[in-house]
């Protein structure tokens, strides 16, 4: 998926949000809508039935210009263009995380018996292990990936890193996915899924200053 594609992409959904928000708006009860949930289900903040339906469809445009304009004005330097495919998975990915978890609401606020603690925790799953599969092809570039001092000081380093926690993410996309598929009442194991992914990217950043420290003392010139 080319960038320009994955912009079209991210656009149609942006304005679909926007179709569902407009539709729902007639619909909804009179009343403050639930905009955040506990790992419980229930919901633990509300805002007024516009604010809670507009905004995430501003908030998914906003994103889809950005990354439609990021690889357009960062420095050449940063070599974006060598990932383009990772890129476009990612941004469309983000978007349509989105658009699933901005319907799951909707249909929460007209009665549907949704547990959008538990999707979004399927949802985040499944977009970790999507990125994970693609990290991997994440060619060395000041945008897109593990950006630690030792990856970007070295890109062998970086592309260590890379295939490590590639894999890594999508293990724990996965695990997050399942919890929030076949547990959706069980807030520890939802937070597990959650807390593996975080898990996972913290490895990922430990792993590279590993690999350049040892690679640093093996280009040590002997004494």
């Amino acid at each position: 998926m080319k960038l320009d594609k994955a912009f079209v992409a991210s656009a149609a959904m942006s304005l679909g949000m926007a179709a569902v928000s407009i539709w729902a708006l007639q619909r909804v009860p009179d009343t403050p809508l639930p905009i955040q949930w506990g790992l419980d289900g229930r919901p633990i903040a509300f805002a007024p039935a516009a604010l809670a339906l507009l905004v995430p469809p501003a908030v998914a445009a906003v994103l889809t210009l950005v990354f439609a304009l990021l690889p357009k004005i960062m420095p050449r330097q940063s070599d974006i263009a060598r990932s383009r495919l990772p890129y476009a998975i990612a941004t469309t990915g983000t978007i349509a995380m989105l658009f699933v978890l901005h319907v799951l609401l909707i249909g929460y606020s007209l009665g549907a018996p949704v547990n959008v603690s538990a999707a979004g925790v399927a949802a985040t799953g499944a977009l970790v292990a999507v990125i994970g599969n693609y990290l991997p092809k994440t060619r060395y570039n000041y945008l897109l990936g593990i950006r630690t001092p030792w990856t970007l000081a070295d890109e062998r380093v970086w592309d260590r890193t890379h295939r490590f926690t590639g894999a890594w993410l999508v293990a724990a996309g996965l695990l997050a996915l399942a919890t929030g598929l076949f547990f959706p009442g069980q807030p520890l194991l939802l937070l597990v899924g959650v807390g593996a992914i975080g898990a996972a990217a913290v490895a990922g950043v430990v792993y590279s200053a590993v690999i350049s420290l040892r690679a640093g003392k093996a280009d040590a010139p002997a004494d």
